[in-house]
């Protein structure tokens, strides 16, 4: 019996660490389900979803947490399942301080899952503005009114764009 859990993985970045944590898994014949891995200011961080054997699920663990200059934690408590329905959206904006506290709350208030969101600031030459580029994947319930979330988002701030995926 197969048994699947989550590794949270951080450190400092350094080539070959995706591949270290690929072979970690399969001398234990485990399958690498899905990923999402990136690099922030020199920083290492993964978030992996593993299945392997039952008995080989602790040797792995074992191999796992003493990864060298890695922060390594296995969750194998029931993972979170997306809601009945997801949106994706694109955001383009003027930046500014409460952009992202704004958006979270509206998607908060409407009972939604915020599942990703990806952001940058972006300096636009010659002007001295920042510009805002988001990508956010939200889930919910069926009854989730994506039309009311979205004219929300549109209403928080001037010169915003949120264009549906």
């Amino acid at each position: 019996m197969d048994t699947t859990f989550l590794i949270a993985i951080d450190g400092p970045d350094k080539p070959g660490i995706l591949n270290e944590l690929s072979s970690t898994i399969s001398q234990h014949n485990g399958h690498w389900l899905t990923s999402k891995s990136n690099n922030l200011d020199g920083h290492f961080f993964a978030l992996i979803r593993v299945s392997v054997e039952q008995s080989a699920f602790e040797p792995l663990q074992q191999q796992l947490l003493a990864l060298d200059q890695l922060n390594v934690q296995i969750h194998q408590s029931p993972l979170g399942q997306q809601g009945d329905h997801s949106y994706h959206w694109n955001i383009e904006s003027d930046d500014h301080p409460s952009l992202i506290q704004d958006i979270t709350t509206i998607i908060t208030n409407h009972g939604a899952n915020i599942d990703s969101f990806n952001n940058h600031r972006i300096a636009i030459p010659d002007s001295g503005l920042t510009a805002f580029t988001g990508d956010l994947l939200i889930s919910g319930a069926a009854s989730l009114d994506r039309h009311q979330i979205q004219q929300e988002l549109e209403n928080i701030h001037g010169q915003i764009v949120i264009r549906a995926v």
